[in-house]
């Protein structure tokens, strides 16, 4: 059987260690065509030149600005389509450790069940059990963890984690790249919704392993994470739901949810329980008012 071209695109964000990491274990990968693609998502520190002494074989492109994950891979996606004429994109975080196997059982899954997404088993660094991707519970919208217990080998799923997805081309033809609105958080469940809706479903591929550290982006900016699945969840659900079942969900969150955070502080000391109130109610108003992609209230979220 051949093996087609895969392009492995990462995305860097002040993560030049993990890259450089990341990036070493794929050079160990057994599977015979892959080209890796590492954007640096215009990071303010060093981590280019890091990247480029550590690596020069490898495809390095630097974006203009920092716009996200979506926009960041996006970045890589059009090359590895126009520039290297890759069959395959994997997307794949560059805070992941890869053992030498990985790609090619994912390809093998890949071309047993053609046009199809194809996810890993992602596994902490210590071989723990962490995701594979998520069922949405739609009488309130949220993605729910599938247990390892009711996953096996080729299964379908509803969406796949985007820390690890190897994506036919003719999926990037047929419905576009990652959405650019949603800028970080719930960009892989909507792609993943938005593939299957298609015709291209999520299958997961048992024996591709990949160890993820998780986290390494945004373990400092935790109320950010909050503003941004406030915002996204009703973006995604707005998206996807029935209008019936949006205008419920629309209303928890701008009266119950809202509420209840608030009271939440209230019988808190805690600064930080204050500031995530404060990144939900701005993501609500911001989903009110249009705003998608980059947070505009960064600064006083951290």
């Amino acid at each position: 059987m051949t093996s087609p071209l895969v392009a492995i695109v990462l995305l860097n964000y002040c993560g030049a260690v993990h890259t450089n990491e990341c990036v070493t274990s794929l050079k160990q990968l057994d599977y015979p065509n892959a080209q890796i693609i590492v954007v640096d998502n215009a990071s303010p520190d060093d981590s280019v030149a890091q990247i480029q002494a550590e690596h020069p074989d490898i495809h390095l492109i630097c974006a203009k600005t920092n716009g996200g994950f979506s926009a960041g891979n996006n970045i890589g996606i059009r090359y590895a389509l126009e520039k290297l004429d890759a069959a395959y994109v994997w997307i794949l975080n560059n805070d992941t450790l890869i053992p030498p196997d990985a790609l090619t059982a994912l390809v093998a899954q890949a071309q047993a069940h053609p046009n199809t997404l194809i996810g890993s088993l992602i596994l902490n660094t210590d071989g723990s059990f962490q995701t594979v991707g998520h069922r949405i519970n739609r009488k309130r919208w949220r993605p729910r963890a599938y247990k390892l217990a009711d996953v096996s080998d080729g299964q379908i799923l509803e969406t796949l984690c985007g820390c690890s997805i190897l994506v036919p081309r003719q999926v990037f033809e047929t419905i576009g790249l990652l959405d650019e609105a949603y800028f970080l958080y719930l960009e892989d469940t909507e792609f993943c919704l938005r593939a299957s809706q298609a015709g291209f479903p999520a299958v997961l591929a048992l024996n591709s392993k990949v160890f993820h550290k998780g986290g390494v982006s945004t373990e400092s900016k935790k109320a950010l994470v909050s503003y941004y699945c406030q915002r996204n969840r009703l973006i995604f659900t707005q998206q996807f739901a029935t209008p019936n079942q949006f205008k419920m969900l629309y209303i928890y969150h701008c009266y119950y949810r809202r509420i209840y955070s608030k009271l939440t502080t209230l019988f808190s000391n805690q600064s930080d329980a204050r500031l995530h109130h404060k990144a939900r109610v701005r993501g609500l108003q911001d989903f009110m008012k249009g705003v998608v992609g980059k947070c505009p209230h960064e600064a006083e979220l951290i």
